[in-house]
């Protein structure tokens, strides 16, 4: 009898080390130690891909190390105030290719309030409400291009500091005078394949850092008396647009403008006045009838013009 208690003895000393782990890691547990979630793909280093996951929903809370969250391709129909726990240590959000067709107010900032990149592309976006995007004033990049997005009403209230924006291939008709007003920090926009026919002349006017503008394949018909506020612009595509004219005026600071697959017919002395630095210039595939004398001369760094078509 004596023997058994001492193994049961020697066994429990050997085991306690263990257990004191074990109570450990559950103690941590229970006072917030968040694990990878169980039908996430992986959780290495800072990045959690829960990507292709048949998720209806995004998982609420994630390790603190934790900085970029991958929910690509999944189910997911709705973010709001309540899809997330509060982590203030997640900067990357990418939650393209899902079935999310509203963003309600305070979808992010009030759970992810240190989002630097979001990315809601190939997703079935139709209406983003005024305060779904309030106070996200860290956040510089914003894709929501291939979406069904028809009004840019309000929405960029909350994001004076976004650098790049993608609104691709949604349905906007037209771009009024203060739907980008906030975005004074924007570099660069890309907006093409809407359903654009309308550009108010000062739609750009706050952009005053803007360099790079994509507005190509839209119908646009006509751009004049333009007011871009913007003096380091530098790449301007309004290709496959339907023009009938030369948009204009653009700042001097110009290198490429690309006027492809238009419907121009002449080019006039005033259409490219003003802008020296322009580099390349392509017009190809337009109804070029008239070309002024002159009209490029003043043109002095031009080392490419393609106008064929």
């Amino acid at each position: 009898m004596a023997t058994e208690d001492a193994v049961c003895q020697l066994r429990w000393r050997r085991l306690m080390p263990a257990i004191l782990i074990l109570v450990a890691m559950t103690l941590g547990s229970s006072q917030g130690q968040v694990s990878c979630p169980a039908r996430c793909r992986s959780c290495v280093g800072e990045i959690v891909d829960c990507s292709n996951s048949r998720l209806a929903a995004p998982p609420l809370a994630y390790p603190d190390a934790i900085k970029t969250v991958n929910i690509e391709g999944n189910h997911i129909r709705a973010l709001g105030s309540r899809s997330f726990r509060l982590n203030p240590n997640i900067e990357v959000l990418r939650a393209a290719g899902n079935r999310i067709r509203r963003l309600s107010n305070d979808a992010f900032w009030r759970r992810l309030p240190g989002l630097v990149t979001l990315d809601l592309s190939r997703n079935r976006i139709r209406r983003i409400t005024s305060n779904a995007l309030r106070n996200m004033t860290t956040l510089t990049t914003l894709d929501l291009s291939r979406n069904e997005i028809s009004s840019l009403r309000r929405i960029f209230h909350g994001t004076p500091n976004l650098y790049q924006l993608k609104l691709a291939r949604n349905q906007i008709p037209s771009l009024d005078e203060n739907d980008l007003a906030q975005l004074t920090e924007l570099h660069n926009i890309d907006l093409r394949a809407n359903r654009i026919s309308s550009v108010h002349p000062r739609a750009f006017k706050m952009l005053t850092k803007l360099r790079y503008l994509y507005l190509n394949q839209n119908p646009i018909g006509r751009m004049t008396n333009l007011d871009i506020g913007s003096e380091v612009l530098q790449m301007v595509d309004v290709s496959h647009a339907e023009l009938t004219a030369v948009p204009k005026p653009f700042p001097a600071s110009v290198r490429e403008m690309r006027l492809d697959h238009n419907l121009i017919e002449q080019v006039n002395h005033t259409d490219f006045l003003g802008m020296e630095n322009l580099q390349m210039l392509t017009m190809n595939d337009n109804r070029l009838n008239f070309f002024a004398d002159g009209a490029l001369a003043h043109l002095t760094n031009l080392r490419e013009v393609r106008c064929t078509g």
